[in-house]
């Protein structure tokens, strides 16, 4: 599967800890007009969730749902917001993976432009791109551009976290040769990134990884190789991201990864490579529960992949 063949936007809910899961929305192209729904990305903010996705990396688009995802909101353009950055692109996209809703009540999605070479098919290549993030202070009536990290080399899919000291924390997939993830900081209301830099200890063969903040720990999932997306681990940085220790394997045939966080439990949903065919098989969700105030997950709920 290409990144510019057909492909649908499926929402499933699950009310019991991921044991079983339910469809409440598909957002698809008719079989005679295909198109690409893609990087979905979402954020929750106690009241609504908020689903940013886009449509064959052109247009973006805000769905929501007051109701934990049982029904969904029509949704609505908001490519404008992407225009407004001072950056010329022909390819946008969030994400993928999850937004936040900061302590001080401000949705940031974290999204990606690039300006590629154009095919003669019609699509566009990912790169060179930038990496940066759009912001809404009313609840997702209305959206802000963010600020781009200019100074990467193809910054892109990107995740991000808010410390305690309300600075977010930016996860940068680039295109640089050293293949370490980046990361960069931004104060509060910050017109630029802060100690933007290559982390030594985090691998990047050019797949999605995924950042949170739990209880002033900073956990982070990514393939553990530097050119073979396999090694899906868990990373801990009990500084705020200065340093960083690989605390956990995940799956060795794992992929692009999120995380979430649920009060007592951490979740990793995961794509899992076919090592024989080397193509995504499966989609699975893995549960850890947190048992001490220094380590911040350390015992698996369970290996069961759930398709």
């Amino acid at each position: 599967m290409s990144d510019w063949g057909k492909i649908d936007i499926i929402i499933l809910v699950s009310g019991d800890g991921g044991n079983t899961w339910r469809e409440t929305m598909i957002i698809s192209s008719p079989d005679d007009v295909p198109c690409t729904f893609n990087n979905p990305c979402l954020a929750f903010d106690g009241k609504t969730v908020f689903l940013v996705y886009h449509r064959d990396y052109r247009q973006a688009f805000l769905v929501t749902s007051e109701d934990r995802g049982a029904a969904w909101n029509n949704a609505r353009e908001i490519t404008s917001v992407f225009q407004a950055f001072d950056w010329q692109w022909n390819v946008c996209a969030a994400g993928p993976g999850h937004g936040i809703f900061t302590s001080d009540k401000k949705l940031v999605f974290p999204v990606w432009l690039a300006n590629g070479a154009v095919l003669p098919d019609g699509t566009r290549k990912h790169w060179p791109s930038v990496a940066g993030f759009i912001v809404s202070r009313d609840h997702g009536r209305t959206w802000v551009p963010g600020i781009l990290a200019k100074e990467l080399n193809s910054g892109n899919e990107t995740s991000v976290c808010e410390l305690p000291d309300k600075r977010l924390l930016f996860d940068f997939r680039t295109r640089d040769e050293a293949r370490k993830r980046t990361v960069g900081y931004r104060y509060p209301d910050g017109d630029r990134f802060e100690d933007i830099h290559a982390v030594p200890q985090l691998d990047d063969p050019m797949c999605f990884g995924s950042i949170l903040c739990i209880n002033g720990i900073v956990v982070q999932v990514n393939c553990h190789d530097p050119y073979h997306r396999k090694d899906l681990s868990l990373f801990v940085s009990p500084d705020l991201g200065k340093t960083w220790g690989r605390d956990l394997l995940i799956d060795p045939v794992g992929g692009y990864a999120d995380l979430a966080w649920s009060g007592e439990s951490l979740y990793i949903l995961y794509e899992r490579t076919d090592p024989v065919t080397g193509h995504v098989a499966e989609i699975c969700l893995k549960g850890y529960h947190e048992t001490g105030k220094q380590r911040t997950v350390n015992s698996e709920q369970g290996n069961d992949c759930n398709q």
